[in-house]
């Protein structure tokens, strides 16, 4: 497929490191403020106008890159719904039940934090209808007890819900987000919180459930037109009107410090997300006024148009845009089975974490997919770029 995107100068060179040979590559350099054209026929780039050095070495690398590669055969797959998978057996699957075909990769890094609190979770959930699969980025805070609860226990409460069995995912998981949020304030001793965004697929239907900042992106791309970021998710902030209105409804109250954050008159907590699981300072009386209610949002797959899923925490997203993380994305997914590498070399891989799954379980191939090359290569990004934040990203391949 040829991928209509905007590679800027910070990473180029990094691109055409990870890029296959014949990954093909239309679009525009940054305007400086020339316009850069791909020609077709000759696969040369042509400049037009005048550029900055670095932009003219770029140049003639992509001329380079381009004159020197011929056409790969396409990426192959990993299956998810193979029989193989256990983990989660929530009940058995009707025969001739509907699955699909996805691949997964995830890469998460520390970065410049002290310790960890970040959670990610791949997960198969049978179901007769046909499986359901669940994909989760939990962003703690205060601790990382609040994201291990909600990474072990969400997806348990989803497929025990009533709702889980009919299909309504929607409603069934705002059921799980609300029980995974008042067992951990009940049972366990933290003030630790977490933030979550939670994307299920089953079959055509892609729901999203989100609680704070971590986003879902979906990037799609309609034949000759550019790709695409379409966001399945809000944010929860504090500065939004809405959320305002909400916690001084509540109670609560809006500061700036920094940023705009959520206080309370009886404690001195200051939040930057306005959404979480835990925070128990903030949940001692009804209403809420930090709540775990997440926001729901349901997408129809269009096989023709929709491509890839990005789901990560704020360590990404405060760093870059949700286009530049979808072109990065794209382009780490242009590579061939061939050219996949058996660990993706960067200065910083021993702070990044990578891996892949396959059924549901950390895949024990020693090659890491196409997925996981783009997610590590979005984390590699943040790092470069100064981000101050765990980072943790999965990329979906949708089918």
């Amino acid at each position: 497929m040829a991928l209509l995107v905007d590679p800027s100068a910070y990473y180029q060179q990094k691109i055409l490191d990870l890029l296959p040979a014949g990954t093909s590559i239309p679009g525009m350099l940054r305007k400086r403020p020339a316009e850069t054209v791909l020609e077709g026929s000759s696969k040369s780039w042509r400049a037009h106008g005048t550029y900055d050095d670095d932009i003219a070495e770029e140049v003639e690398a992509l001329e380079a890159f381009a004159a020197a590669r011929t056409p790969s055969p396409p990426t192959t797959s990993l299956a998810l719904d193979t029989s193989a998978d256990r983990t989660l057996d929530s009940g058995a699957e009707s025969a001739g039940a509907k699955s699909v075909s996805l691949e997964a990769g995830y890469a998460t890094s520390i970065g410049k934090r002290a310790a960890m609190e970040d959670r990610v979770v791949v997960k198969r959930l049978a179901r007769s209808g046909g499986p359901v699969y669940y994909f989760a980025v939990f962003d703690g805070h205060g601790g990382s007890q609040a994201a291990s609860f909600a990474a072990t226990s969400l997806h348990t409460k989803l497929a025990d819900s009533v709702h889980f069995a009919s299909q309504d995912l929607g409603e069934g998981l705002c059921e799980a987000f609300r029980k995974t949020d008042t067992e951990f304030i009940e049972t366990v001793n933290s003030d630790s919180g977490t933030c979550g965004t939670v994307v299920c697929i089953s079959e055509s239907s892609m729901w999203t459930a989100n609680a704070g900042d971590c986003r879902a992106v979906l990037c799609s791309q309609r034949a000759g037109e550019d790709l695409q970021a379409n966001r399945l998710s809000e944010d929860h902030k504090p500065s939004r009107a809405d959320e305002k209105a909400r916690i001084e409804a509540a109670g609560g109250q809006v500061v700036h410090f920094g940023c705009w954050r959520v206080t309370a008159p009886d404690n001195s907590i200051m939040l930057a997300t306005s959404r979480a699981l835990g925070d128990r300072h903030f949940k001692r009386r009804e209403p809420h006024i930090v709540t775990a209610e997440p926001d729901i949002s349901k997408h129809e797959l269009q096989p023709s148009e929709d491509s890839f899923v990005i789901i990560a925490c704020d360590g990404l997203f405060d760093v870059m845009s949700d286009v530049e993380a979808c072109q990065i994305a794209a382009i780490a997914l242009a590579g061939s089975e061939a050219d996949k590498v058996k660990s993706p070399r960067n200065p910083k891989d021993d702070v990044i974490e990578c891996g892949q799954f396959a059924s549901g379980e950390v895949s024990p191939r020693a090659e890491f997919s196409s997925a996981t090359i783009a997610a590590h290569a979005l984390v590699v990004e943040a790092l470069e770029r100064g981000s101050q934040d765990n980072i943790s990203v999965i990329v979906v391949r949708l089918p």
